[in-house]
């Protein structure tokens, strides 16, 4: 998937494990369409953990973070957690800030969001 400003690459780890790479920025413009993409992966993949690999993310809107805090209490309600990789200390930042970075599980890099996942 691509939008303004917004690249999407879905890969799918193993047997239960679904990875979102997103590249570029996260804002009004591409936040729906990553919203409706990270609800289908969930959707589709229900027993599948969920892997955002935030590292190519370079900015996030209130949009943006909408659409990453109800994908979230999607996968919530499916059991398991959002997690999301190296994302830049700003957004992590704007997150905690909004007193939501507790909605999701964080990693530094893929190899320990997969070991994450992995130990439940």
């Amino acid at each position: 998937m691509r939008g303004p400003g917004l690249t999407v690459t879905r890969e799918r780890i193993g047997e239960s494990v679904e990875c979102l790479s997103f590249e570029g920025g996260l804002d009004m413009a591409s936040a729906l369409e990553a919203r409706e993409t990270l609800l289908g992966v969930i959707s589709e993949s229900r027993q599948a953990e969920v892997i955002v690999d935030f590292r190519g993310v370079d900015f996030i809107d209130s949009s943006g973070v909408n659409a990453l805090v109800r994908a979230a209490a999607a996968k919530r309600r499916r059991g398991g957690d959002l997690v999301l990789v190296g994302c830049r200390s700003g957004i992590r930042q704007m997150l905690d800030r909004a007193g939501i970075a507790g909605a999701f599980r964080f990693a530094n890099d893929l190899e320990e969001a997969l070991r994450t996942v992995r130990a439940g």
